[in-house]
């Protein structure tokens, strides 16, 4: 066989895989990254104003007074498909309180979703802000 027949025929084995790979991996719902992920980034940002919201009127709700302030203090891809934000709320107004809400979420099949929570306080329901957040990035 020639050097140029067998480098055709490695192509072609090589595209074949390459397709049937892919075809698998929808079959078995396993998304393809590529086509699925429109842009992470750009609905991060959109999704870092609405948690902003979310948590102060979860705060009002909770029985704070309604001088909270919660404001996004650090935002960092950690991969192409995973981040930490970090919140900080001042719950008196004038900074005598402040707690920090940490929320580690994932990209995934088009939504941000949580996947871990932390908090400097301790009476602070952390599965009931990961389902807000969940639902906030859902809408």
């Amino acid at each position: 066989m020639s050097p140029r027949r067998l480098t055709a025929l490695i192509i072609g084995m090589f595209i074949v895989t390459l397709s049937l790979g892919e075809l698998g991996s929808v079959a078995l719902g396993r998304p393809v990254q590529e086509a699925r992920l429109q842009d992470p980034k750009a609905s991060l940002e959109k999704l870092q104003r609405k948690i902003t919201d979310v948590l102060n009127r979860w705060w009002i709700n909770d029985g704070a007074q309604p001088k909270v302030k919660t404001e996004l203090k650090l935002s960092r891809m950690l991969g192409p498909t995973e981040a930490k934000l970090t919140y900080a709320s001042e719950i008196a107004g004038d900074g005598s309180e402040r707690v920090i809400l940490t929320f580690m979420i994932r990209y995934y099949d088009g939504l941000w979703t949580t996947t871990d929570f932390r908090t400097n306080h301790g009476h602070i329901p952390g599965a009931d802000l990961m389902l807000l957040f969940d639902r906030a990035a859902a809408e």
